[in-house]
This record gives C-alpha cells, structure tokens and sequence, in this order.
C-alpha cells in the first residue's frame, strides 16, 4: 500500500509499466466522480471507475482484494479512512471470489486505519485487503484500476 499526494506520482512509475499512463489521466483532471461511469485509458488493461457515494462507517465496511488489477484511489471530495489488512492474513472470506468483478471480500477486522484528504491517493496491491469509502457525508472518488503483469 502506498499513500501520497498526486503531485507526488512520479516517484511511483517504475514500480509498474502502466502507472505512467494511468497517473496522466489522474493529473489531467477531467474527473467526474458523479457520472458513474467506467472510462476506458488502455482496454482492459486501465481503466477508471467514477463514484459519488455516502460514506459507511467502520462497521458496515468490508475488507476487499482483487487478484487481476491494481487499485489507484484518487479522493476528489470529502474525507475517507480505510482499513488496511495483509490479504494474506485474511481467514474469513465472505463469499467466494468474483472473477468477473475481480473482488474478494472478507469478514476480517482491519489491522490498521487510515485518513486521506482530497488530493491523495491510495495504491492497492493484490497484497493489500482493504475497507474503502469509511467517513462521514458523501465521499467522491476515482479508482484506476491497472491490471497486474
């Protein structure tokens, strides 16, 4: 998991070929979390995914991992926490995996949580199980997913 600010990015493009073309979307800021929709960077391999949703609380939050994609969260509104728990400490699966949606959900607690503020952004890694969208009022939000190579 990497936490920092988008004008920080390019420390970060060479852990992986696709970082470079999904932070210029990111810092292009034609961002629109409202519209809910999933913008196509480079065909399944990044793509962006728009949300505008009420925030849980810790409670209702669940612990999620993908397998195929690596997540860029980017907050454009609000203030978020998330849980944060290695995915391979994870024991308590809550279903099974989707592969279509690439998601896993578990029951366990997280080991650890965070705050973020506008302008920061989160990366996930298969490694990192994670509870998102965790505050108060509405939170806005873009999730570049960069599929693993």
């Amino acid at each position: 998991m990497i936490i920092d600010i988008v004008s920080s990015f390019y420390k970060y493009l060479p852990i992986h070929p696709g970082f470079a073309q999904a932070f210029r979307y990111l810092e292009a800021g034609n961002l629109d979390p409202g519209s809910e929709t999933r913008q196509i960077i480079n065909g399944d391999l990044i793509f962006a995914s728009f949300m505008r949703r009420p925030a849980k609380t810790r409670e209702t939050s669940r612990l999620e991992a993908h397998r195929k994609h690596i997540d860029i969260q980017f907050l454009v509104s609000g203030n978020e926490q998330f849980g944060w728990k290695p995915t391979s400490d994870c024991v308590k699966p809550d279903g099974d995996f989707n592969e279509e949606r690439d998601v896993q959900f578990f029951k366990d607690e997280a080991t650890s949580w965070h705050a973020i503020q506008p302008g920061h952004f989160v990366i996930f890694f298969p490694e990192d199980a994670h509870a998102p969208m965790v505050g108060t009022g509405e939170i806005a939000k873009v999730v570049v997913k960069v599929a693993v190579v």
